[in-house]
């Protein structure tokens, strides 16, 4: 019978493509080393990282995560601006004074009488007091509103910040839940082959197996050893990713989480699609901003109508201090700036129309990244049931090889291969579990729609 084991590398034993190769008697040794290094290891500590659920993975991340409270303050930033802004509406009051010394006397006050002649000083003291208000003024409006867009797009950013790292949190969750259904399945398999390998050892004492049969074993043995060290490895490097989103450089262990296969939650045919996901409002608001941004250099050319009221005191070297009001109108309209503001509308207007292309370009992006996001799961659910079907039959087909080798009809060499390939098999079909799982996480976070409280609904933590 044909051997077919060297068609299969030992990396498709598990969906993690790394493998080590490992002469067949050296795994006592390098088996007995690895044991040696994991006491030496626990004896100066705890060699655990702490472990979190994703809920309160979630709800951390979103609270101390650098880049989610910048984001906030990016935010917050952007309302006080509003008030900024809109304090060009409000009266203002200012209060002054100063003292000259000149050269020859001046006239302390003005000549309010005629014939009545005003005194002199050399030194003079004022002060005072000036009301103004603001009747008419367009780019303040037009300001404001461009403010309030500039908040407006602040926030669908930070919205968007949250969903990405929910989103990242989940897909370290994800697959942290496929490292562990990798490690069980694994650990089956390498159940299966100690058991065999005992059995080989009492049939070689006794001189009824062949020595090449008991180093094929302990070679596969080895390699199933090594890719679950790869697999220990995975499950490290996913504690420091989850450490970094949660805002710590310490690695934080991820519970697996068990997905609701049956899950089939809120989702929208292509019809349903709409600017709902944070890419296109903030990209709305952006278009927004630019438009207002348009108004306010063409209101620029509108005049400026303002009134003020004053209370003005002066004094001589004698500090004898005499006060007069005064209030009126102030009017300001630009006449020879046609150059300089042509040029500024020519450019209001090419942004504005690069804003509302880039707005046009989110949309249909959101619009055919979701629709073929959910392609994308169907057609995995497709292939995850099919190869769920192959799964089974593969097992019957195994157990009547398992069968047929005990009653010495079927060489050990296929035997593996065999339960090899069931072992790929079985890591195929939970992958595709978990890259559906994704596209359905992606479509989420595409549409705005990924909370905390949808993923409550879609995984249920490992109690």
């Amino acid at each position: 019978m044909e051997n077919r084991r060297d068609r299969i590398a030992p990396s498709r034993l598990v969906s993690i493509n790394y493998f080590i190769v490992l002469k067949a008697r050296e795994f006592p040794l390098i088996l007995a080393a690895l044991l040696t290094a994991a006491a030496a290891f626990g004896a100066g500590g705890d060699p655990s990282p702490p472990a979190m659920g994703i809920s309160e993975a979630v709800r951390r991340a979103l609270a101390e995560n650098p880049a989610a409270h910048a984001a906030a303050m990016n935010a917050a930033a952007a309302d006080h601006r509003i008030g900024e802004a809109r304090a060009g509406l409000y009266p203002g009051l200012a209060a002054a004074g100063g003292y000259t010394r000149h050269q020859e006397p001046m006239t302390v006050v003005p000549i309010h009488r005629p014939g009545q002649f005003p005194l002199l000083d050399d030194e003079i003291f004022d002060a005072g007091l000036q009301l103004t208000l603001p009747l008419l003024n367009g780019r303040v409006l037009a300001g404001i509103a461009s403010a309030r867009a500039a908040a407006a797009e602040a926030s669908a950013l930070g919205r968007l910040t949250e969903i990405e790292i929910v989103s990242r949190v989940t897909g370290v969750f994800i697959a942290a839940r496929e490292l562990a259904d990798n490690l069980l399945l694994l650990d089956a398999h390498l159940d299966a082959l100690g058991q065999r390998h005992r059995e080989l050892e009492i049939l070689a004492s006794e001189g009824r197996v062949s020595a090449a049969d008991l180093s094929l074993l302990e070679s596969s043995i080895g390699e199933a050893h090594a890719d679950r060290l790869k697999l220990e490895a995975g499950v490290m490097e996913l504690s420091f990713s989850l450490g970094r989103l949660l805002g710590t450089g310490s690695p934080v262990r991820p519970l697996p989480s068990s997905w609701n296969e049956g899950y089939s939650g809120p989702v929208s045919g292509p019809d349903g699609f709409g600017d709902t996901g944070p890419a296109a409002l903030q990209a709305r608001a952006r278009a927004e901003a630019a438009e207002h941004g348009r108004t306010a250099v063409l209101r620029s050319l509108w005049p400026e109508l303002g009134g003020f009221a004053a209370y003005t005191w002066r004094s001589g070297s004698d500090l004898d201090f005499t006060g007069e009001w005064a209030a009126g109108i102030s009017f300001r309209l630009p006449l020879i700036d046609a150059a300089r503001r042509r040029s500024s509308i020519q450019a209001a207007s090419a942004g504005l129309e690069a804003a509302r292309s880039r707005y046009r370009e989110a949309r249909i992006a959101e619009r055919s990244l979701s629709a073929a996001s959910l392609e994308k799961r169907e057609n995995l659910r497709r292939r995850k049931d099919l190869l769920a079907g192959a799964s089974t039959k593969k097992e019957l087909s195994v157990a009547a090889f398992r069968e047929r080798y005990k009653e010495g009809r079927l060489p050990l060499s296929e035997l593996l291969v065999q339960e090899a390939e069931l072992l790929e098999l079985r890591s195929r079909e939970r992958n595709l579990v978990y890259q559906e799982i994704g596209a359905l996480i992606e479509y989420h976070t595409l549409r705005g729609s990924l909370t905390p409280e949808l993923l409550e609904s879609m995984m249920e933590e490992r109690k």
